[in-house]
């Protein structure tokens, strides 16, 4: 009988989770359900689920089906250790630092899709029965789809949703296994019973034995410079070229001797650890927390389930008798091939430094695969894989088939490079919706990140990631030699900036002191975050490489001027920046860097209410540019400064009223004395400094207004006899100064 229930741990091993006091202490609806469902009427397979987070989005999320490797090996390493929300943090390092509480996981695949791990084939970790053994993937196949039936009964919120299946390692076989078992189902369904199949998912896979040659495996040594340099490579007959685990261990007896320790064969940038329950990590600890009571009854395990797995130095895996390793042939990758073909989305992710399943081996069964864009995909050019502008490694692409291969990775990609594996994911998820349109991944993943401050606290690395999607996203919109393709809101060209402000607030305002692993990573990632990396991105005087700058130099270029992205980004940087020269009390930079803009937008502001006839507004908005000018004879004080303005300004209004009476009175007069003109303005009386004071107002319209002209003759005719007594009257001057005696 199928079976659910929450998942609610105690609080000893809740331990630092947000997720999990948030999912099970607040009363909402549970994020995690675990049980069994039936495969056969005496077999019962173990499931954990996560719900995806799905706030804030109006489109339901896929269901990611996993399954770990072995083959035997329970899923719950996944979901401990890799992808879920929830992680036992270095429990496999065999470090005392591995508490056995759960913590929080930055990169949960869950911000993507909802998770469903499952116990698999029979008898593999809790799941248990009275049945025979599975001998086959085929038959695990056939198990997988009465699973999903039956669980999606369980959960028909998900019946039509889009699933991913995934797994690593000899989930290279399980993978494909399931995929043609999905297939072959659904051809023969109802379409309500069908099951939405959409991607395929295998990490560091093993695939196809016939790439995994010894030659292969000798290349990717080299390359990867765990051989001695200079060494000769080995000379084999093809028939001496098959996969030999004789031959790879000589060959990785010669590693060791050249590192100087046996490396570990999921990570060789690491020692193998030796004790009873490792396998290359160290198992003790991880094991012994899936056999206490309290998980037990959190996970709603039935009975003794379990107990083979986990108990001893079983490290979560179980022997598989009769099983087939059907390793030998192409069936896996046939099977592959036909998904492919029928529409299916692949994507393979392989960590470099894996030498179990090495990365070599993947790209030649990756380059053979049997379907009709294999030529395309063999032929596509490996390029830069970037995540957030810092290049991670290469991938290629080409139709449904993706690969990539990680740099700084092992066997478990999502527990060496976390972000890494959920870039991959988000890829498979989101890309082929939106054509893998890199501005939109990038502008998604603003949007991930700004709902991540908004909900929830966001750990060190995501803010680290935020940053860098930022620099990303301003490097994609400024560098380019042409306009970005992009037309956005100008509220979202706003919350752009100003999400990018908040989160600068938020990492300086730090309310719980950071542990000794991120201070140690802060010290290495001063750029992060860091005042000057906010005024640099913002502030002009950050150079070529400021927003500001560089919104200004594209916004001088014809094909960049028509675009009005960069006109009102650069606009808005300069409100960004005033905001965050506040917040570092610079109030002196920040009004020098935007008084001009100030002054502007004010001034025109008040000629549209003096055209507007608002004239009361129009003198209220003029007056407080007045603020900005700030003369040395006033008080520190913005009352003192703002009486001393008016005055002056108020002189100079009555100036310029009194320049059409005088222009008026100028035109009656043929000559007129400056005290009768004070007189009829009604100015003072004539004489004494009064009379002095009016003529320097007049000589002060002439020169402001350069059109005040002094009273002159307006007579159309001249005055013959006037002109004849004054040119009598200077003869007679010259004529006595000649005969002046001299001095």
């Amino acid at each position: 009988m199928d079976s659910t229930a929450a998942v609610s741990f105690p609080e000893r091993l809740v331990g630092r989770s947000e997720w999990a006091r948030r999912t099970q202490r607040q009363g909402g609806r549970p994020g995690s359900y675990s049980g069994y469902v039936n495969v056969t009427p005496t077999d019962w397979l173990f499931y954990w689920y996560f719900r995806a987070d799905n706030t804030g989005s109006r489109t339901p999320k896929p269901l990611l089906v996993w399954s770990n490797g072995g083959p035997g090996c329970s899923a719950m390493e996944g979901a401990t250790t890799e992808i879920s929300p929830l992680r036992l943090f270095d429990i496999k390092r065999g470090w005392a630092s591995a508490t056995g509480q759960l913590s929080d996981n930055a990169f949960a695949w869950s911000a993507h899709a909802s998770l469903l791990f499952v116990d698999q084939p029979r008898y593999v970790g809790y799941s248990f029965g009275s049945g025979p053994h599975v001998t086959s993937s085929a038959q695990a196949g056939q198990d997988m789809v009465a699973f999903l039936i039956g669980w999606l009964r369980l959960f028909p919120e998900h019946a039509q949703a889009d699933v991913i299946l995934a797994s690593e390692s000899y989930g290279g076989h399980y993978v494909p296994a399931w995929s043609d078992a999905i297939l072959a189902h659904n051809d023969g369904a109802a379409a309500e019973e069908r099951i939405r199949l959409r991607g395929l998912l295998i990490g560091n896979g093993k695939i196809n034995q016939r790439f995994a040659s010894n030659d292969n495996f000798e290349a990717f040594l080299s390359q990867a410079h765990l051989l001695p340099p200079g060494r000769a490579a080995s000379q084999r007959a093809p028939w001496e070229n098959e996969y030999s685990w004789r031959v790879r261990s000589q060959l990785l007896g010669e590693a060791a001797q050249y590192l100087g320790y046996t490396p570990n064969g999921y990570d060789y940038r690491v020692r193998a650890l030796a004790c009873p329950a490792c396998v290359q990590y160290n198992y003790t600890a991880w094991s012994s927390w899936f056999l206490t009571d309290e998980v037990r009854r959190a996970l709603h395990v039935c009975g003794d389930a379990g107990r083979g797995a986990f108990a001893g130095s079983a490290a979560g895996c179980i022997r598989m008798p009769g099983f087939s390793d059907d390793s030998v042939g192409d069936g896996h990758s046939e099977a592959l091939g036909r998904s492919l073909d029928r529409g299916v989305k692949v994507a393979l992710l392989y960590g470099k430094q894996d030498s179990v399943c090495d990365f070599v081996q993947g790209l030649a069964t990756a380059d053979h695969l049997p379907w009709s864009g294999a030529a395309t995909f063999r032929s596509a050019t490996m390029a830069p894989l970037r995540l957030l502008g810092a290049e991670i490694g290469q991938w290629k692409a080409s139709g449904g088939l993706s690969w990539y291969q990680i740099d700084g990775a092992g066997h478990m990609v999502p527990l060496d490079a976390p972000a890494a594996a959920l870039g991959v994911l988000e890829r498979l998820v989101v890309s082929p919706l939106v054509g893998g349109d890199a501005t939109f991944l990038l502008l998604y993943r603003e949007l991930y990140f700004r709902h991540l401050y908004s909900r929830l606290t966001p750990t060190l690395q995501q803010r680290i990631d935020s940053w860098a999607n930022y620099e990303a996203l301003f490097s994609l919109l400024l560098d380019g030699d042409a306009p970005a393709d992009l037309a956005l809101p100008n509220q979202w060209i706003w919350d752009l900036v100003d999400e990018l402000i908040y989160q600068f607030q938020a990492c300086s305002v730090e309310h719980v002191p950071p542990a000794a692993q991120e201070i140690a990573i802060l010290k290495q990632r001063t750029d992060v975050w860091s005042v000057t990396s906010v005024l640099g991105m913002l502030a002009p005087e950050g150079g070529a490489g400021s927003m500001l700058h560089r919104m200004a130099e594209r916004a001088k270029e014809p094909r960049f001027a028509s675009v009005p992205l960069y006109e009102i980004g650069g606009y808005f940087a300069t409100v960004g920046l005033l905001r965050v020269q506040c917040l570092l009390a610079d109030y002196t930079l920040a009004l020098k860097t935007v008084t001009s803009c100030h002054i502007s937008v004010f001034y025109y502001v008040a000629f549209a209410y003096l055209m507007s006839r608002r004239y009361v507004d129009a003198i209220r908005t003029l007056s407080q540019i007045l603020f900005y000018i700030g003369p040395r004879q006033a008080g520190p004080q913005p009352a003192a400064a703002y009486r001393l303005q008016l005055k002056l300004f108020l002189a100079e209004v009555k100036q310029q009223a009194m320049l059409p009476t005088v222009r008026s009175l100028l035109k009656l007069y043929t000559t007129i004395g400056i005290p009768k003109l004070a007189e009829l303005l009604d100015e003072a009386e004539s004489g004494g400094d009064a009379e002095g004071a009016f003529r320097e107002q007049l000589q002060c319209l002439k020169h402001k207004t350069h059109a005040l002209a002094h009273v002159a003759d307006s007579s159309l005719t001249r005055r013959h006899s006037d002109y004849f007594v004054r040119q009598i009257g200077k003869l007679d001057e010259i004529i006595a100064n000649i005969k002046a005696p001299a001095p």
